[in-house]
């Protein structure tokens, strides 16, 4: 109970602990002794290949597997008896062999996301309301404004409600033929869909490409398309081997420009409270046809297709990457502009890992912004001198993809949802689009330079894994987030 203005919590193990010989009440024992673990089964699904059943079948089918997966993994308190862990990894079909791990006396740590704040609303971040950009927030159609020039938000500094009324000014708009749109995880109470449903109700052609292999999501997923399809939408299950990883959406119009939105992070409202991505719209003739293409591509696979302006993975993503990463060697060798600047989740591909350190021996500088997993070694004399990473973990998980070439002084920027690894690269439906505008160009060179300075939440990262902090001759420290938010929040203001 609180007392004296404080508040007290313990864990449920440990009621549980006071409570042992309540439990075991009537039986002859004087001591009580409890210790937890927490196993982790496979989460692989078994989807089996037979022809008579559908794609959604299968894997309606392949989730219920999980709950038989196999135990892969046990954490266990150390002060665990050996009898007693040898009877627990017995009854798992464990051995020493297996990943068996002694920890604390706690393991179920996820119950800390939801810690209650017992009324210190102190011991928490300020507010940071998204703010909703004028530009977008006018009272006329939002169509209009992307195509007098383009528009793009940085949720969730922004805010995602933005993206949301384009897809209900779609719902109602009656110049409007169809919305295309993928969609790899979904909110519990989404919007998007919902607007998607009214649109469909409203006699547009919908059509939604939903990815139903967005792990631990497939159950969800599966359950709003089968709304989305009872409404009359045109639900089309990815292709078959290729995870549909893009985040895009098409807008056809009766008369005037489509309008096509290009995303780093999914169409989800719960991402975009707590994830940093950055999304395009934009009515360019070149960037919309290729858009509407990948839709093509993933509904008639077997059709050749050629994409002007996007770089799109399994195609020619990786092809083109590579391109860019050796005009920026040729333009150091000519000494013309050259440096890279790149803000990604992951990088694991050999093949990228290895041209950017060809770039590095060439005099390339390379700056990046890396959350996760990252297979570069920085400071080797003579391989990678000239490769700096930061990588940041802060109030937001930073999860934007963003690419910033020199191109010889005619700077080259790009976004969109690939990461620098295999499965990315080579496995999945991506699409990463070329932003043109000036204006957005200069806030994406801000998102990465903001980033780079971040001597607060940043942590250098050089292969080693110990993950320290940075070093500087200033007093100040630098943090990215807060600073971002500050500088919409005075740039809305003008």
């Amino acid at each position: 109970p609180d007392k004296d203005g404080k508040s007290f919590l313990m864990y449920l193990d440990d009621v549980v602990r006071c409570c042992l010989s309540l439990i075991f009440n009537g039986l002859d024992y004087v001591r009580f002794e409890a210790y937890s673990f927490k196993f982790t089964r496979d989460a692989e699904m078994e989807i089996d290949n037979d022809l008579r059943n559908g794609m959604l079948q299968k894997i309606s089918k392949g989730i219920k597997s999980r709950k038989k997966g196999e135990p892969l993994r046990v954490v266990y308190d150390m002060e665990m008896p050996k009898d007693l862990l040898k009877r627990v990894l017995k009854k798992l079909n464990l051995d020493s062999l297996d990943t068996v791990l002694g920890g604390g006396r706690y393991q179920n740590h996820k119950d800390l996301m939801h810690f209650p704040d017992c009324g210190r609303k102190d011991l928490k971040y300020p507010l940071w309301p998204p703010i909703l950009k004028k530009e977008l927030s006018v009272s006329g159609s939002i169509f209009d404004e992307i195509r007098k020039k383009d528009r793009f938000i940085h949720v969730p500094y922004h805010n995602f409600d933005s993206f949301i009324r384009i897809l209900q000014e779609a719902a109602v708009n009656k110049q409007v033929k169809g919305i295309k749109i993928t969609l790899y995880r979904l909110a519990k109470e989404s919007k998007v869909v919902k607007a998607l449903i009214g649109a469909a109700r409203n006699g547009k052609k919908v059509t939604v490409v939903i990815e139903l292999l967005a792990r631990f999501d497939e159950a969800s997923n599966i359950g709003w398309s089968k709304k989305m399809q009872d409404a009359g939408i045109k639900v089309i299950f990815g292709v078959e081997g290729l995870k549909v990883h893009s985040k895009i959406a098409h807008i056809s119009t009766k008369t005037g420009a489509d309008i096509a939105c290009i995303s780093t992070g999914n169409f989800h409202e719960g991402n975009a409270r707590s994830y940093t991505d950055c999304m395009l719209m934009t009515s360019a003739p070149r960037i919309v046809k290729d858009v509407n293409s990948v839709f093509d591509f993933i509904e008639y696979p077997y059709m050749p297709v050629r994409f002007k302006e996007l770089l799109v993975s399994p195609n020619e993503m990786k092809r083109k990457f590579l391109s860019l990463i050796n005009d920026e060697i040729k333009n150091k060798k000519a000494g013309k502009p050259a440096y890279i600047k790149v803000k990604i989740n992951h990088v694991t591909d050999p093949v990228i890992v290895n041209k950017l350190y060809e770039a590095s021996q060439n005099g390339v500088p390379i700056d990046m912004l890396v959350r996760g997993n990252c297979s570069l070694i920085t400071g080797v004399s003579g391989i990678s001198d000239n490769i700096h990473i930061n990588g940041i973990i802060d109030r937001y998980l930073e999860h934007s993809r963003i690419f910033v070439f020199a191109a010889g002084g005619k700077e080259k920027v790009f976004l969109g949802s690939a990461d620098w690894m295999p499965r990315n690269l080579d496995n999945r439906i991506e699409v990463i689009t070329p932003v043109y505008d000036q204006a957005i160009k200069e806030e994406m060179k801000k998102i990465i330079d903001y980033g780079l300075r971040d001597t607060l939440q940043g942590r250098v990262v050089d292969g080693s894994g110990k993950n320290c902090s940075w070093t500087t001759d200033s007093d100040v420290s630098f943090r990215s987030q807060s600073a971002l938010y500050d500088y919409y929040l005075e740039e809305n203001q003008k």
